[in-house]
């Protein structure tokens, strides 16, 4: 997940669609995170004893899942929330003037 929030600041000026791909895909990757630990916790205690070590190792490889379905687009939710930042606020990340004063006029 996010190793340094500033890394993502420090991307923008010298490659903006690389930043906003990098900050959408780490979004749903802590979706995705969530997610698997809200489901993890209807499930009975199976392979895993519980305890402190149990928690870890299960957070741990929720963790690793979510990363890989982060990069890995398998949700959607990087490629959508790309796709309505580009289309509301460009690839540079500045406000479109007409489009934004549009949707707030309705």
């Amino acid at each position: 997940m996010i190793s340094d929030v500033a890394m993502i600041a420090r991307m923008k000026p010298g490659n903006p669609a690389k930043a906003l791909e990098r900050a959408c895909a780490e979004f749903e990757t802590l979706f995705a995170h969530q997610l698997l630990k809200t489901m993890a916790s209807s499930v009975p205690e199976g392979f895993m004893d519980g305890g402190f070590a149990s928690d870890v190792y299960r957070d741990m490889f929720y963790q690793e899942v979510a990363r890989a379905m982060g990069e890995s687009g398998a949700l959607g939710i990087r490629d959508t929330l790309k796709g309505y930042l580009r289309q509301h606020f460009g690839e540079d990340g500045e406000t479109r003037q007409g489009e934004v004063h549009q949707e707030n006029d309705r």
